[in-house]
């Protein structure tokens, strides 16, 4: 599963972040290889991306909540890649549409 997310073309992305997601919710352990394939900049790009429809967006941020959730190298992690701007961006554009 962690070489799909450095390989999914396009049109895999929402199934992907959907079985991610999905994952994230009954093993939360996931985040430590997660992290270590760095997935969350994955997870990221889609949040990031706006042609990706809000259902998806929201699922890939309930992963990054799911790397980030007491585990410090997800925290981290996060940080260097900016996390909490592109999270507070896209609060911002969710609260004026």
């Amino acid at each position: 599963m962690l070489k799909l997310l450095q390989a999914s073309a396009h049109d895999l992305r929402a199934s992907m972040v959907y079985i991610w997601a999905k994952i994230v919710a009954v093993d939360p352990s996931c985040q430590v290889d997660l992290v270590n394939a760095k997935g969350h900049k994955y997870f990221l790009s889609i949040l990031q991306d706006s042609t990706v429809d809000t259902e998806h967006r929201t699922l890939a941020a309930f992963v990054l909540a799911g790397i980030v959730d007491n585990y410090p190298a997800g925290q981290e992690a996060a940080l260097q890649g900016s996390m909490i701007s592109a999270c507070l961006e896209k609060l911002r554009e969710w609260a004026e549409a």
